[in-house]
């Protein structure tokens, strides 16, 4: 099984942070922590997670777009969404990449674990910092 870790980069009004190419302020990101097995999987080293998607994987099965391009745009990144199964105490995604298809599983409560402090931190930011990515393109195919 694979353990979800996630990092919350935030940068402040006084700061600038360049990520894919593009430049940050008066923001919060979420991307993979570098201590997940997930961070090295192709575009996912890159990639931005949606916060709102993510939190929604925890409800129930179904497809959701975990995954986006700094710009929030899907294609740009090469993400589609993350097909993600509950199954007893099991949470499995199927998902897309580079190389083909990856097929990962969770403990359920650990990823529930993770998401929830995710979503802690990200309600206690200050009221001028933003979450990326504000806007969200769905991939074409969507």
């Amino acid at each position: 099984m694979v353990c979800l870790a996630l990092d919350i980069r935030v940068v402040h009004e006084d700061e600038r942070f360049r990520f894919d190419g593009i430049e940050f302020s008066s923001c919060a990101m979420v991307t993979l922590g570098e201590q997940c097995e997930l961070h090295d999987l192709g575009e996912l080293h890159d990639a931005l997670v949606v916060p709102a998607e993510l939190f929604a994987s925890l409800a129930g099965s179904g497809t959701y777009l975990v995954f986006t391009s700094a710009s929030g745009i899907a294609d740009a990144g090469g993400h589609s969404g993350v097909e993600v199964t509950h199954e007893g105490d099991r949470i499995r995604w199927h998902i897309a990449i580079a190389n083909g298809v990856a097929d990962i599983e969770f403990d359920r409560e650990r990823y529930g674990k993770e998401i929830e402090r995710v979503r802690t931190i990200l309600r206690q930011l200050p009221p001028y910092i933003e979450v990326e990515p504000l806007q969200v393109v769905y991939p074409e195919a969507w």
